[in-house]
């Protein structure tokens, strides 16, 4: 049974779990009023703390998945509820590795982890990073095949652990839910296929380019920069760009040269991202 105890606010997150916590685990008199934490978070997102009283857990709502926060009108998660895992991962921690045969399927509670693939010779190139909210695992989970990346914790995690069976099942049970895969699954392969011509036609100048402005997020009160934050390591950028570190390190020397871009404290700033993408698409003009 899970019990939930709703609180407001990043800056209290920590305080309140960790005294709510020890009401509960010190009180077994507590009162607290039970509800389907499965059913009410995948609404609500991460609008409360959950207590599981069996596993003597304080963790944050169960399936707080942000991609199906319009679920629980066509589909009743309590049913689901009892047969998902849940578990904490260490920063470092693998949780599926290139051609694993699992099929289970990740929603992360909390945390963020990294997909990468590795060549026969080691070399790691970064396909994307999840934060909180994200899931991961469809694939093996519905064609059955073996692994084709691997992910590993950037930091301590929480996840839920849904196996291919159930997944399926909500899937054919939900209208809501079978089209948001859909069309996540198809965002992400639009994602791939522009990362293809990329990596095909573009030098790596252009590549770096084209991947900062990915991660990067509108500055306040700055437009049209846009930010960096925190700014990845060089070895970091060279794994998602597909080359040297010591190449990542010229390029960003000479943007900082040209005044496309400026360090500052925990962000790496780019200055003209309208200069950038116009870089791009000539090269992409260039290219035939």
């Amino acid at each position: 049974m899970l019990y939930q105890l709703s609180y407001s606010g990043r800056a209290a997150e920590h305080e309140a779990f960790a005294s709510a916590r020890a009401v509960l685990l010190g009180n077994d008199g507590a009162t607290v009023q039970p509800q389907s934490g499965l059913n009410r978070a995948f609404c609500d997102k991460f609008s409360g703390a959950c207590f599981n009283r069996a596993a003597g857990l304080w963790t944050k709502p169960k399936f707080g998945v942000s991609n199906f926060n319009a679920l629980g009108y066509d589909l009743d998660l309590k049913l689901f509820e009892r047969r998902c895992i849940w578990k904490k991962v260490e920063e470092g921690q693998i949780l599926v590795d290139f051609e694993d045969p699992s099929s289970d399927v990740y929603f992360l509670a909390s945390g963020d982890v990294r997909i990468q693939i590795r060549t026969a010779g080691g070399k790691e190139v970064i396909l994307a990073d999840m934060r909180a909210g994200e899931y991961f695992g469809e694939l093996s989970a519905i064609d059955g095949v073996a692994r084709s990346a691997n992910v590993t914790a950037l930091t301590r995690a929480e996840i839920c652990i849904v196996s291919a069976g159930v997944f399926r099942e909500m899937i054919a049970a939900s209208r809501i839910l079978s089209d948001k895969l859909l069309r996540m699954l198809a965002s992400r392969v639009r994602d791939l296929n522009t990362r293809l011509l990329e990596h095909t036609v573009l030098d790596i100048r252009h590549r770096l380019y084209a991947e900062l402005l990915r991660l990067s997020a509108p500055r306040p009160n700055s437009a049209p920069a846009r930010v960096v934050s925190p700014p990845p390591v060089h070895h970091v950028l060279a794994a998602r760009v597909g080359c040297r570190r010591e190449q990542i390190t010229r390029e960003l020397s000479a943007m900082k040269a040209e005044n496309l871009m400026e360090r500052t404290r925990g962000a790496l700033v780019l200055l003209d991202p309208d200069t950038l993408r116009q870089r791009i698409a000539q090269a992409m003009r260039d290219a035939g």
